[in-house]
């Protein structure tokens, strides 16, 4: 999309350019993304099961209008809503991974070590963009199933997976290091991002291995 030897001014304008497009002809950003299939026939958008014939049929082969999946592109990571097959995913940017272990619990694992693991993105630059790095730090339970999820995490962010580069939700900078649908959790306690969560450490596993097949 961005090109060697132009001006980061030079390198913005493209970028309004691209979303000039993504607003007026969403079948030429999609197809950056992924070979487009035109459908013949009135089948069902998987997002809105409204019939059209302008519908798209994606390599995993299900069936979407563009103007449906259109707002999921913006500098975020397509997925396909019938298989969670990943498309366009912006390159995770380099950073570090470590793990330790620390001695207080995770609530509902009173009495377990936990596995801090640090992730650690600084900023930088990809593609003519300018983004604001990141530090995460994150917590598992000790237990079999929980030191298995961090293999999993790291062989994750080893290939890619665990960040991307999309709009803050928090300040709204547009180039913000952040994870890339994956939940970690955060907190050692209390709230989405921390435990108690029962079936946190199986979903996680079973996401990542989905992902990493």
């Amino acid at each position: 999309m961005f090109l060697n030897g132009q001006s980061f001014d030079q390198l913005i304008q493209r970028m309004k350019n691209f979303e000039d497009k993504l607003k007026n002809r969403p079948d030429i950003v999609l197809a950056k993304y992924f070979k487009i299939q035109k459908t013949n026939d009135k089948s069902k958008c998987s997002i809105c099961t409204k019939a059209n014939q302008k519908s798209i049929m994606t390599p995993c082969n299900h069936i979407f209008h563009a103007k449906c999946i259109v707002e999921k592109i913006k500098n975020k990571q397509l997925k396909c809503p019938d298989c969670d097959k990943i498309y366009g995913v912006p390159p995770q940017p380099p950073g570090t991974f470590n793990k330790q272990i620390i001695k207080q619990s995770c609530q509902g694992y009173e009495n377990t070590e936990t596995i801090e693991i640090i992730y650690e993105i600084p900023n930088g630059l990809q593609n003519g963009i300018h983004y604001r790095g990141t530090k995460q730090t994150c917590y598992i339970p000790k237990t079999k199933e929980g030191e298995e999820l961090a293999d999993l995490l790291k062989k994750a962010f080893d290939k890619g997976l665990v960040f991307t580069i999309g709009r803050s939700l928090q300040d709204g900078h547009k180039y913000q290091v952040q994870f890339n649908d994956l939940h970690h959790k955060t907190s050692l306690n209390g709230g989405k991002y921390g435990y108690p969560d029962a079936t946190y450490i199986d979903r996680m596993i079973s996401e990542l291995k989905q992902r990493l097949s």
